[in-house]
């Protein structure tokens, strides 16, 4: 999984990763899926959670990572792990799937990805760090 950390644009060291996915996977509103290929290899992953909103009474899925492995890419995995969040989505009777994605150029194939899948560009989003 740790190449697929790198491919989604946020390279660290594999001890790093490895404690960051540790603590995710100990968190129940947390779900994370791979995409493996009938020889083992994993060529996707997703990792979503569960959540309510202030502004609906109702539960809806957010969508903090997607990424297809570089040699996997438009063979369908993405469109694989997206429907597997509207099944989870469905199961708990969430209203929405809400993702973001970075305003980066490398980004506009996912963007398109999105759209062609049924997905709206609804917001901007803002960020400060603090570290």
């Amino acid at each position: 999984m740790i190449p697929l950390i790198h491919d989604l644009g946020y390279p660290a060291p594999a001890e790093e990763i490895g404690i960051r996915l540790r603590n995710i996977l100990q968190l129940k509103e947390f779900k994370t899926l791979l995409a493996v290929t009938t020889d083992g290899q994993v060529a996707g992953m997703i990792g979503m959670t569960e959540n309510y909103g202030y502004e609906h009474n109702a539960q809806y899925i957010r969508v903090l990572a997607l990424v297809t492995a570089k040699n996997y890419r438009n063979m369908g995995a993405g469109k694989l792990l997206m429907m597997e969040a509207e099944k989870w989505a469905a199961e708990i009777d969430a209203y929405m799937i809400v993702l973001t994605s970075g305003l980066r150029d490398e980004r506009k194939a996912a963007y398109a990805f999105y759209q062609r899948i049924g997905y709206e560009i609804k917001s901007s989003g803002f960020v400060k760090k603090l570290k």
